[in-house]
């Protein structure tokens, strides 16, 4: 971004930056990636803008970032949104840390998620037309836990035995899946699984199906 300073009249200028951690620390709001690149090494709470993937390639990969004890990758901002993107969670390991952890408004437009989405944090999620993976036994494709508000707009989600779990920790949770569809191979378990013992609960599905 250039001012210019007799005129204020601002000019974009797209710029190649070594790596996405050189581009947020530059200050662009607007960033586009190509390849896949490993989470451990960006920090992007605190980053308020967009990451959009350039072309087939564009993946962000979590796997191999080490969390503290019950804590994933952190996405504290005010407002972020990723477009356009492959999303690869841990797989293995403890539940809690896959996925994130975000306060302020987080939004995924037509992303792909591979592992379980585990979602925590006061953050209002916001997801457009996306999918949800789990190969694994025992994990869900989403898991919405100690999460304050989500909200699923045209996503599928795909799981060995399960597809998507609602659980609350405490306080309020609400949870919106509107024209979703639901796959899991088990058929002991519904489409969503919702666990209200712990926080004022509120599920919608609206227009939604599910194939076991």
């Amino acid at each position: 971004k250039v001012v210019n300073e007799s005129n204020n009249i601002v000019t974009y200028v797209a710029k190649n930056y070594e790596s996405l951690k050189n581009a947020i620390e530059a200050g662009n709001d607007t960033i586009r990636i190509k390849g896949e690149i490993d989470l451990a090494t960006v920090i992007l709470s605190g980053y308020n803008g967009t990451i959009i993937g350039a072309d087939d390639t564009a993946a962000i990969n979590t796997r191999n970032f080490t969390p503290s004890a019950d804590e994933a990758y952190q996405l504290r901002s005010n407002n972020l949104t990723f477009k356009n993107i492959d999303v690869k969670l841990p797989t293995g390991g403890d539940w809690l840390q896959s996925g994130f952890v975000g306060t302020g408004t987080i939004v995924f437009d037509e992303c792909d998620f591979v592992g379980q989405a585990t979602l925590n944090g006061s953050a209002t999620w916001i997801f457009n037309d996306c999918t949800f993976v789990s190969t694994e036994s025992g994990k869900y494709a989403s898991f919405v836990y100690g999460a304050t508000k989500a909200t699923f707009n045209r996503c599928s989600f795909s799981g060995v035995e399960r597809a998507a779990k609602v659980y609350g920790t405490g306080g309020t949770l609400n949870v919106e899946y509107n024209t979703c569809e639901f796959t899991s191979s088990s058929l002991n378990k519904s489409g969503v699984e919702i666990d209200a013992s712990y926080a004022t609960t509120t599920v919608a599905l609206n227009n939604c199906t599910q194939t076991a």
